[in-house]
């Protein structure tokens, strides 16, 4: 009769899996210092590069419109319409400026 196995060792399976699990974990923990390496370069970067806002880019976008559009009305263009077109880019441009701060 065979006796029964002691629980106090380690079947050959289990230790294969615990040794897999470790395996695992050891090459996670070596790809943790490059993350955060790359991660930390990442946060200094966008520190010190020059940041715009985006009412600057919106202002900016609003004043082309304005000249083109004042150009083309020296063409002959409806003054109504210019005006029609000029407050929907205001429109258009606080809407811009409200979804972006």
């Amino acid at each position: 009769m065979a006796e029964p196995m002691d629980d106090r060792y380690a079947t050959f399976r289990e230790h294969a899996e615990l040794r897999e699990r470790t395996a695992t974990l050891e090459e996670t923990v070596r790809q943790v210092g490059p993350s955060l390496n790359r991660i930390e370069t990442m946060i200094v970067a966008q520190k010190t590069a020059p940041q715009q806002t985006p009412h600057d880019s919106t202002l900016l976008a609003l004043h082309d419109l304005a000249k083109s559009m004042r150009e083309s009305s020296g063409r002959g263009g409806s003054p109504i319409i210019t005006i029609f077109a000029l407050v929907g880019a205001l429109a258009i441009g606080a809407l811009g400026v409200l979804l972006l701060t």
